[in-house]
């Protein structure tokens, strides 16, 4: 399994990746805390409920350089 740890500034730029591979059916989402999740499955529902669940996170730490904690899992077909 590769582990990958990355930080960052930009919110959108996670979420979009993240909803890229699901929408290309090269990943999933196995675990949210507090998420929104939309059931209906409409992308562009997706991404506005996903970055405003993370606004009040986002206010409150204005004054962090890099917010953002991205960790992607990548497990090997045999694992």
């Amino acid at each position: 399994m590769v582990a990958k740890i990355n930080r960052g500034v930009s919110l959108y730029g996670a979420v979009i990746y993240n909803q890229r591979k699901v929408d290309e059916a090269t990943a999933r989402i196995i675990a949210g805390n507090r998420m929104i999740t939309d059931l209906t499955g409409n992308p562009h529902n997706v991404m506005q409920q996903t970055l405003w669940a993370f606004d009040s996170y986002l206010a409150a730490n204005r004054n962090t350089e890099k917010p953002v904690l991205h960790i992607s899992l990548n497990p090997s077909v045999d694992d």
